[in-house]
């Protein structure tokens, strides 16, 4: 499974409305109903209902129940992502991409050198 199946994001948030964005339901409608039964169970949980074709929970709550925070670990501690401290950083990320472009640069840059030398 890909990291970004592992991640959890929030789309919109108003209190007592959350719709989360879950990449492991997306395709998956098995997935989409437990992730709904999971939530469904939560104290303060009035309606829970799930896109497997957008991969997007939509969670309806009581705000002086339970927050959404709470509902994100739920969900977390079920499977259906990694812990916040190990989702990857936006900023690794913009480092990673960097750092790959530069090494195709190089790989491009030693690939014509080499033919030159050889012609």
């Amino acid at each position: 499974m890909r990291k970004k199946q592992l991640m959890i994001d929030t789309v919109h948030h108003v209190p007592g409305r959350l719709r989360l964005r879950l990449g492991v339901i997306k395709r998956n409608a098995a997935a989409a109903a437990q992730a709904c039964a999971i939530l469904g169970s939560l104290p303060g949980v009035e309606r829970v209902s799930a896109n497997p074709v957008t991969g997007s929970v939509l969670i309806h709550y009581n705000p002086g129940v339970t927050a959404p925070a709470r509902l994100g670990e739920e969900l977390r501690l079920a499977g259906f992502a990694v812990p916040t401290a190990t989702a990857p950083d936006p900023a690794e990320r913009v480092v990673h991409a960097a750092v790959r472009l530069a090494i195709d640069i190089l790989v491009e840059r030693s690939a014509a050198t080499l033919v030159a030398a050889l012609i």
